[in-house]
């Protein structure tokens, strides 16, 4: 029988948790969740930039606010209006 753990990694679902790539959930388009950050480049009210590990995202809103921050994940809230990857593949 196998562990849990080879079945994850044998799974499509482990592709994305080990293949480095940055996940970005969106709920509503009120709330934004995004693992696996590389830092905050550029935070307003109306505009977030934030490195990926390929790349970057750009989140424009109103009213957006940082209510979750680690070293590996960041959850923003508020109206989100747009979501914009660059050089993530």
């Amino acid at each position: 029988m196998a562990k849990i753990g080879e079945r994850l990694f044998s799974s499509p679902l482990a592709e994305d948790l080990v293949g480095g790539q940055s996940r970005i959930e969106l709920t509503g388009g009120r709330r934004l969740l995004i693992e696996d950050h590389r830092g905050i480049l550029e935070y307003t009210d109306s505009l977030l930039r934030v490195a990926l590990r390929r790349g970057q995202v750009r989140v424009t809103g109103d009213d957006l606010r940082l209510t979750a921050l680690t070293l590996r994940e960041l959850a923003v809230s508020g109206t989100i209006r747009a979501i914009e990857l660059e050089g993530e593949g």
